[in-house]
């Protein structure tokens, strides 16, 4: 076991060490990821061992459980036992802008990557959380890794939507109840949105000294009537007192009939006071003093909450659309995430769809109307079909359209678009776009897409005042 001159925190199991020279702010780094979830391991000295092949960071006997915090002194905190040592941070003025890979260094004759970063006024506890996530090397060894536990947008991602799409399977009688909380302007109401599309039931700005009453259903309620529900609340609610929410969910969770989550939405402050001024809103904790006093008020408020969330999504560098994507990316199940997609047929004779989100017009293909065996048929018949197909257009016309949409749809699916619509047009809606309607509903079903295949104008009439002059060979 060796003394080793750095501060340690422990992040999931994993050990961070930060290295740097004196007054290059390691301690305030530290304390910034701590306000974050992390736990201290020792602050300017730990010491380093080899176990099992891996390098472990422990707390110095002298220093253990105390960070020394600029303006305070030295502050008492919970030290955790031991992590391995997943990544080393070098506090370096001179540090490069951009890395393709971290640099190799040896502690202990054990290789551990590097990463070198800027100090900067405001720690940059994310950039430090996103350096683990890139670089950091795998947690295999979590029995040494203490009891804690790092509560992270970033780390937590899969295992928070794997247990709640795996609750169902563990008790089909456990209600799924999320909370959904945080930093006012940090994106609730986007997520709880999210969440209603995602087949929750929705109930935002609930005064939570009622959740005991709202929660108290028969247990011999039908499952329909028990589908996951969403609670949203923040500073603004009646009653708000973090500490008795707290103990409120410590209750709730110990009943055998809910599966109980709370969520926090965090962001930065910068980027709060940004949103705030970009709105014109008035942050409710500021009164007649500036923005930032009420975003360090609320920050304060809220910190109990933001300890005992289950789950943390910073949305510090989301825009709404990345915050969609995030919540569907951990909390819809498959079925959630399928596509609506609908591909019809139409005559631009008989007005456009209204609702169709992509259209092809299909009359530059040779028109059967014109020919008088098959003008009574449709596109549903083998006839005309091969009518359709032997135009010399239509095969290189019909890959490009099915190539377009096959790059299209899973974006469409990926930005949370729930329905599709295709519309395929001619001049009646009875012959060419019918058929290619028919060809590309088949091929997309190849490629493991679901369409509803609809015809609109399939019924009509032929009228040759509606398909116009036929066109004279030469």
């Amino acid at each position: 076991m060796k003394p080793h001159v750095a501060t340690c925190v422990a992040i999931d199991g994993r050990a961070i060490l930060i290295e740097g020279p004196p007054a290059s702010g390691k301690s305030a780094l530290a304390l910034a990821l701590m306000d974050r979830g992390a736990r201290l391991i020792g602050d300017d000295g730990v010491l380093l061992e080899l176990f099992d092949e891996r390098l472990l960071a422990r707390p110095h006997p002298r220093t253990r459980g105390l960070l020394e915090v600029r303006n305070l002194g030295l502050a008492p905190f919970e030290a955790c036992d031991a992590a391995p040592v997943a990544l080393v941070i070098k506090l370096d003025p001179a540090a490069p802008r951009f890395i393709d890979s971290p640099t190799p260094t040896e502690r202990l004759g054990v290789s551990v990557p590097l990463v070198a970063i800027w100090p900067e006024p405001h720690p940059p506890a994310l950039k430090v959380e996103q350096a683990l996530r890139l670089y950091g090397l795998p947690p295999e060894n979590r029995a040494a890794s203490g009891r804690g536990r790092y509560r992270s947008s970033i780390l937590q991602r899969k295992s928070a939507k794997q247990r709640l799409m795996e609750s169902d399977s563990s008790s089909e009688n456990r209600q799924r109840l999320m909370l959904v909380t945080g930093m006012l302007g940090a994106g609730k109401t986007t997520a709880l949105r999210v969440l209603e599309d995602l087949g929750w039931e929705i109930v935002d700005n609930f005064p939570v000294r009622l959740l005991d009453r709202l929660m108290d259903t028969p247990q011999a309620a039908p499952r329909e009537l028990r589908g996951p529900l969403a609670i949203g609340f923040d500073s603004r609610t009646r009653g708000f007192d973090p500490e008795s929410i707290i103990r409120k969910v410590k209750d709730l969770g110990e009943r055998p009939d809910l599966e109980v989550t709370t969520l926090f939405l965090d962001c930065a402050s910068h980027e709060l006071e940004r949103r705030y001024n970009e709105t014109r809103r008035r942050h409710p904790l500021a009164g007649d003093t500036p923005v930032s006093t009420g975003i360090r008020a609320e920050r304060e408020l809220l910190a109990p909450l933001r300890r005992w969330a289950d789950i943390l999504i910073d949305t510090s560098e989301f825009t709404a659309n990345d915050l969609q994507r995030a919540m569907r990316d951990r909390f819809a199940n498959e079925d959630a995430q399928q596509l609506t997609l609908t591909v019809s047929s139409f005559g631009f004779a008989r007005g456009m769809p209204p609702v169709a989100d992509l259209v092809f017009d299909m009359r530059f293909l040779n028109n059967p109307h014109w020919d008088p065996e098959l003008r009574p048929l449709t596109g549903e018949d083998l006839s005309v079909g091969e009518y359709v197909r032997k135009d010399p257009a239509f095969a290189e016309a019909f890959e490009r359209i099915r190539d377009l949409l096959l790059l299209l749809l899973p974006r469409y699916r990926e930005q949370g678009k729930a329905y599709v619509h295709v519309a395929f047009g001619c001049t009646g809606g009875r012959h060419r776009s019918v058929f290619t309607a028919r060809q590309m509903a088949a091929a997309l079903r190849e490629h493991g897409f679901s369409p509803t295949l609809l015809h609109r104008n399939l019924g009509a009439r032929a009228a040759d005042l509606l398909e116009g002059s036929p066109r004279r060979e030469e």
